[in-house]
């Protein structure tokens, strides 16, 4: 059994990403980010395989230990960008490195800017995220933040309405909080 409620978490992460500029922009802009992280993890060997297919296994593992049939598809998506990024940056050499931190960096901003300072007129979870990771020393909420949007994709589309119910149910919950407290994001984390 997982240790925490992946659910209730997406439901206040979901609460700073109402707007469908910004949740089209997460969506296009997340699998280029993970790309970037990977081609630069694909870089380092470890033993026979590099890091970047090592982070995708542990990462995988996460993902299906909080939703299994998601956890799956989501996986085979990561193994599949691994792939390309391994491959387009397999001759890049040093410039590997160059590319991958450019385009993290570019699509990043772009979440930033387009996507939070725009589509959510400034309403944005990045730094409680981050301050919560570094508070707990407990990297997963922070790993979850990109399965989340797939998840998303999947809601939407009608998997398992139960889940997107309580989803919807603790998004309702932290956009009456923000609401009631002026869109100060600080909580307990």
């Amino acid at each position: 059994m997982v240790r925490f409620d992946w659910i209730e978490r997406m439901g206040v992460h979901y609460a700073y990403h109402q707007s469908l500029l910004n949740r089209v922009v997460h969506w296009i802009c997340i699998p280029i980010e993970l790309g970037a992280v990977l081609g630069l993890l694909s870089v380092v060997d470890v033993g026979p395989v590099d890091a970047g297919l090592v982070a995708v296994a542990l990462i995988g593992a996460l993902y299906c230990t909080a939703e299994l049939f998601l956890g799956l598809l989501w996986s085979v998506q990561l193994v599949a960008i691994w792939f390309v990024a391994s491959t387009l940056l397999a001759d890049l050499g040093l410039w590997a490195i160059v590319a991958s931190s450019a385009a993290f960096a570019v699509t990043f901003t772009v979440q930033l800017v387009l996507g939070h300072r725009i589509g959510e007129n400034g309403r944005d979870d990045t730094a409680r995220n981050l301050s919560c990771a570094s508070m707990s020393k407990n990297p997963v909420p922070i790993l979850l933040i990109f399965f989340y949007h797939f998840v998303e994709v999947a809601l939407i589309a009608g998997y398992r309405p139960t889940v997107r119910a309580r989803v919807d149910d603790a998004t309702r919950r932290e956009l009456a909080r923000l609401d009631t407290s002026n869109g100060d994001p600080n909580f307990a984390c």
